[in-house]
């Protein structure tokens, strides 16, 4: 993933959020950028903000490696890539 933070610019970026449960996937939130505006994937992760309602159901069931930010970028050609990035939770009350 991190050889995509070398300043390529991408006209389309979305975050989705998601929470793995044995076999169940739930999306939990989403975020874009404006289309047609090009952006590093590095200054969109800079400013992404994702809200998450009902946090405190998911801080009672978080456990390790649940959590994952899938990115969809599209470069000015069309070609899309998809990122999956594990997360962990600090400061879950």
């Amino acid at each position: 993933m991190w050889k995509y933070l070398n300043g390529e610019l991408y006209t389309l970026i979305e975050a989705n959020l998601y929470e793995k449960d044995n076999n169940l996937t739930t999306k939990i939130g989403s975020t874009t950028n404006i289309k047609n505006t090009n952006i590093t994937l590095k200054d969109y992760l800079k400013n992404v903000t994702i809200n998450v309602n009902n946090n405190q159901r998911l801080c009672k069931n978080y456990s390790n490696d649940n959590l994952y930010l899938e990115i969809n970028a599209t470069k000015k050609n069309n070609q899309k890539i998809t990122f999956n990035i594990p997360l962990k939770v600090k400061d879950c009350i």
